[in-house]
């Protein structure tokens, strides 16, 4: 199965599809002017480490140009035969939606949009459910944008200290807007 996607700023309407819709390979249209964004890197990690995906593709595209858009929609759907194909329109500006939209409704692929109110993907021309959505975790969100969690990346206090800590942490929590300025000022 494929997945074609419109990269979007926000992970979550990136990421979440591609969890829920466990595809082979994703095809991406984005921003041509994101095209060395070091996110981009970061979020393939993330989906690769899921197992599902063995292939991604970006295509880089002229957001303001729909004839741009709809070139690219073209290359990507010649370069795909004899699979099911899915297209995801939670991302992506107006122009891009309406482009991918257009080719959708020539049967080349099934238009995904996910219901976030009732937790669904749902077929963008039917309205019908196809699926739960698959929620991103803190770790996929982390690793998605370059981030990772450090296991023990401040040391435990010893015995002796707790108490000097916990002093410390009541004072700050005591105070935190008089600590919020001193942060500031450092």
């Amino acid at each position: 199965m494929i997945l074609v996607d419109f990269f979007d700023n926000d992970l979550r309407n990136t990421l979440v599809p591609i969890k829920t819709m466990k595809p082979e390979k994703v095809y991406f249209l984005l921003d041509n002017t994101k095209e060395e964004d070091p996110c981009i890197r970061s979020m393939a990690e993330a989906v690769y480490a899921w197992g599902d995906v063995r292939e991604i593709y970006y295509y880089p595209v002229n957001v303001s140009d729909y004839g741009d858009i709809n070139e690219r929609l073209a290359e990507i759907f010649d370069s795909i035969s004899g699979c099911e194909v899915f297209m995801e329109f939670s991302g992506g500006n107006e122009l891009m939606i309406a482009a991918g939209y257009e080719l959708c409704r020539k049967g080349m692929a099934m238009p995904l949009f996910m219901d976030k109110k009732n937790n669904k993907m749902v077929n963008a021309s039917t309205g019908e459910s196809i699926c739960n959505l698959c929620h991103i975790t803190l770790e996929d969100y982390l690793c998605a944008i370059g981030a990772e969690c450090v296991e023990h990346s401040r040391y435990v206090p010893s015995q002796k200290e707790e108490e000097c800590v916990e002093k410390m942490a009541q004072v700050v929590c005591a105070n935190t807007g008089q600590w919020h300025a001193i942060q500031d000022y450092v």
